[in-house]
């Protein structure tokens, strides 16, 4: 029967009795394809970086891999990974408001499973905002606190937040206490010297994972629930600096934080609306391959900013016009993908999401 059996081996003289303990790994010489867990089959609102799960195909000595596509076909392959040990996988730099397709495959040594099904899942709307405010070293001499900083222009009312991809070394892991800060103050913890003498830390956070000890060393990528609660930013404003602290707690080890980003949901800021103007603008065409027209609306004479927003919040171009004014915007310097097109007034604001495909 396949498993991993424990054996130990006697041998015996006249004088002297000898043993050693033998693992032995007997493994199936037929897989069954794994069974998809979650997100389940046409999930909606999954964060971008989403943690995929499955059901074991077997015993022992069985790796998957796993492929993510915006296709069902699998023909635009945008993440993957082989050679996974355990049952689940992080696909990270997801784009928002988009539909992927997975599917997982069992091995070992002696055979291969077949894929999966496939399952599909879409994206949230809430856009991931990446800090350029790396790296930072962690300083091995007195216990000290560093930080980086990310600044978010995006408006309006937070309604989830999750820390994503913080990547860094350290020796000594249980030296550090790791928390997140908003633009009002509000400080949670995220872990607080966890594990022993590990090395370095690559995970992520979000309060609905089902993930909840974290493993030592942090370094499996995959998303945990924090020590506090995410959901204390909610309802505060977006905009404005966000702070990520890693306090080493003693001397002579030290490292790096490397990178780390948010994901965040909002809502329309207080008295703003998409098109709340009396007179919208229309963009066109879009889908586009590159030439973008914006046929701005607004109040008469009313001076209008218009930016294009990549789903890192990162403004790419602003450029101010007074209403009715036809707008024409070049991009084809820029990856296909989801863009968002922002326009402010006076005392409105409209939102649209642009799509360049080639």
């Amino acid at each position: 029967m396949a498993g991993t059996y424990n054996l130990t081996i006697t041998g015996t003289s006249t004088s002297v009795t000898k043993t050693s303990t033998l693992t032995l790994n007997v493994l199936n010489s037929a897989l069954n394809a794994p069974v998809l867990a979650t997100p389940v089959n046409a999930a909606t609102g999954v964060n971008s970086s989403a943690t995929l799960t499955w059901n074991s195909a077997g015993a022992a000595g069985i790796t998957y891999d796993v492929e993510v596509a915006t296709d069902a076909a699998f023909t635009n392959i945008v993440s993957s990974a082989t050679g996974v040990v355990g049952t689940s996988y992080t696909a990270t730099g997801l784009l928002s408001t988009t539909t992927y397709y997975w599917r997982v495959s069992a091995q070992n040594t002696c055979t291969n499973s077949t894929n999966s099904s496939v399952f599909s899942f879409t994206t949230s709307s809430c856009l991931a905002n990446t800090s350029a405010n790396v790296p930072v070293a962690i300083s091995t001499g007195a216990p000290a606190t560093v930080t980086s900083t990310l600044m978010v222009t995006a408006g309006g009312t937070v309604t989830d937040v999750n820390v994503v991809n913080i990547q860094g070394t350290h020796t000594w892991i249980n030296d550090l206490t790791v928390s997140i800060s908003s633009p009002a103050s509000t400080t949670v913890d995220l872990f607080d010297q966890i594990c022993n003498n590990q090395d370095n830390f690559s995970v992520s956070f979000d309060d609905a994972s089902a993930l909840i000890t974290l493993p030592c060393p942090p370094t499996d990528a995959l998303t945990y629930k924090p020590v506090g609660l995410l959901s204390g930013f909610n309802g505060q404003t977006a905009a404005g600096t966000w702070t990520l602290s890693v306090q080493d707690n003693a001397n002579q080890d030290g490292g790096s934080l490397t990178n780390w980003a948010l994901e965040l949901c909002v809502n329309s800021p207080v008295g703003i609306k998409e098109h709340i103007f009396l007179s919208p603008s229309m963009v066109y065409p879009n889908p586009t391959a590159g030439l973008l027209n914006v046929q701005l609306g607004g109040e008469a004479n009313e001076v209008l900013k218009i930016k294009i927003v990549n789903t890192l919040g990162q403004v790419l171009e602003t450029r101010t016009a007074t209403a009715s004014a036809l707008i024409a915007f070049d991009l084809n310097a820029y990856a296909t993908g989801i863009y968002h097109l922002i326009i402010e007034g006076k005392n409105a604001q409209q939102h649209e999401k642009i799509i360049i495909s080639r």
